[in-house]
C-alpha cells in the first residue's frame, strides 16, 4: 500500500522540507515596520539655497548628541560656522561653533531634546570667531535642512 511505498515517503519528506524552507524565508525576511517616534536615530542633510549639501548631521537622542560632518571647505575669511536648531514654530537656538575641517560630536542640551524631531530644522551660519552676538544669528545662512527619522 501507500504506507509501505518508499516513493511516497520521499515525496512527503521533500514537500515538508520545502514547506519548512519557505516558512523560514518568510519569517526571517519579513519587512520590519518602524512606527513614527519609536526610533531615536535621526538624520539631516544641510544644503545651501542651490541644494548642494554642505553638512550631514546624525542625531542620537538616546545619547543626547549628534555627529556633524562638513562636506564643504572651511571659510577663508576668518568667520566661524555656527550650528543652530530651529524648533518648529520657534526661534533659532545656538548649538555652538563647528570645526569646519572634520566631523565632530555636538552635545544636545537635555532641555532641547524634545525639540529635535520631525518638523525641526538645523542651520549653519557664518559668524564671528567668537560666535553669534546676543544668541541670535548675525551672519548669513550657508546651509539648512530638516530632520528625518532613520
Amino acid at each position: 500500500g501507500i504506507w509501505d511505498s518508499l516513493a511516497f515517503w520521499r515525496w512527503l519528506a521533500t514537500g515538508a522540507f520545502a514547506a519548512a524552507a519557505a516558512f523560514a524565508v518568510v519569517v526571517f525576511n519579513a519587512p520590519q515596520t518602524i512606527t513614527p517616534g519609536a526610533t531615536s536615530q535621526m538624520v539631516s542633510t544641510l544644503a545651501d539655497d542651490a541644494g548642494v549639501p554642505g553638512f550631514v548631521a546624525i542625531v542620537d537622542r538616546d545619547k543626547a548628541r549628534m555627529t556633524v560632518t562638513p562636506l564643504v571647505a572651511a571659510p577663508t575669511d576668518g568667520r566661524a560656522q555656527e550650528l543652530w536648531l530651529i524648533p518648529e514654530g520657534q526661534a533659532a537656538i545656538s548649538l555652538g561653533l563647528l570645526d569646519a575641517t572634520r566631523a565632530q560630536v555636538v552635545k544636545i542640551p537635555e532641555q532641547l531634546l524634545a525639540d529635535v524631531r520631525a518638523g525641526a530644522l538645523f542651520a549653519v551660519t557664518l559668524e564671528s570667531p567668537e560666535g553669534a552676538p546676543h544668541a541670535k544669528a548675525a551672519g548669513p545662512i550657508i546651509a539648512k535642512g530638516g530632520v528625518a527619522l532613520l
